[in-house]
């Protein structure tokens, strides 16, 4: 392997560490006084803001978009996008932050799904194997068996973060068909956080946490170091790796959101939440391997510009 797929496979492996570690951010904001959904609007207002001033300087052409496909980006920022990531921040305060994380790592196999129905591709064994592999091992990881047992509404936080999830994949290639990368990036934030902030109910109290320096710090770290400074990296290395080597690299970011979990905020380790966490990583690479193999196919979440 030559220096340039060494610096770009590292480059995904911190792109994977800065998505993993995001719980850590989540639970000291909220340790502060903001509710999931004022985190969400911090976290993607401040990506849009940031990444619209990357945009001003390197590649004004990327804000042009037709009013008639604004409905692509309500459906990656609204649709999606907000709802996603609100399923997820809220399901790590219902559950385990790396139970959470391995929930949302269902929408590998929800997209498979959809892609049926979406996109007329084929259920070829392969994966109907992965999503069989990857449901099972959710109810294993989320301590349905040989543990305590989440509550109902931690797992269906968590199964929505996933379909949400999911959902981004298939409206940005769609959205991808109309425009590059950037453009679809940026508006996928923007239209979030349009949606976002409304629906934070921010007051003078949480105004007030957010001048603070401390939760100004989360707040511009959760965008720029949780969102944007990943992205860039992994759409960077992405030039050089085949986008099936990066996605089976970035299985290392469940794995760093549970271990997040186990040594800062002692969640159980169960055997069972470890087996179940093995076996939705062994499905996801899976369907990176067919995605390798078959490039026309959706590519897995964060190949399409996600942010989580």
């Amino acid at each position: 392997m030559n220096n340039r797929k060494l610096r770009a496979c590292l480059y995904v492996l911190i792109a994977s560490c800065l998505w993993g570690v995001i719980g850590i951010f989540v639970t000291e904001l909220r340790a502060a006084g903001l509710t999931p959904m004022q985190i969400v609007a911090v976290r993607v207002t401040g990506t849009a803001v940031l990444y619209g001033l990357i945009l001003l300087a390197t590649d004004r052409g990327s804000f042009r978009i037709r009013l008639r496909d604004c409905y692509l980006f309500l459906c990656t920022g609204i649709v999606s996008f907000v709802f996603f990531t609100w399923c997820y921040f809220s399901a790590m305060q219902e559950c385990a932050i790396g139970v959470a994380a391995i929930m949302m790592y269902t929408a590998p196999a929800i997209v498979a799904v959809l892609s049926v129905w979406v996109f007329r591709e084929r259920m070829t064994w392969l994966k109907a194997a992965a999503v069989a592999v990857t449901f099972a091992g959710c109810v294993l990881s989320s301590g349905a068996i040989g543990a305590a047992m989440p509550s109902f509404k931690g797992i269906l936080l968590g199964m929505g973060s996933g379909v949400g999830y999911a959902l981004y994949t298939v409206f940005s290639k769609l959205a991808l068909k109309k425009y590059g990368k950037s453009t679809v990036f940026f508006y996928t934030f923007a239209f979030a956080a349009a949606a976002s902030i409304p629906l934070a109910g921010f007051d003078a109290r949480s105004a007030a946490l957010l001048l603070d320096g401390k939760t100004a710090f989360l707040a511009l770290f959760i965008a720029a170091g949780c969102c944007l400074v990943p992205y860039l990296l992994y759409e960077e290395a992405l030039t050089t790796l085949e986008a099936g080597v990066a996605a089976t690299i970035s299985m290392l970011e469940p794995v760093v959101a549970a271990l997040t979990g186990i040594v800062l905020y002692q969640e159980a380790a169960e055997p069972m939440k470890l087996i179940g966490l093995a076996m939705i990583i062994g499905a996801v690479l899976m369907l990176s391997l067919r995605q390798e193999r078959a490039p026309s196919a959706p590519k897995c979440c964060k190949t399409e510009g996600a942010q989580h």
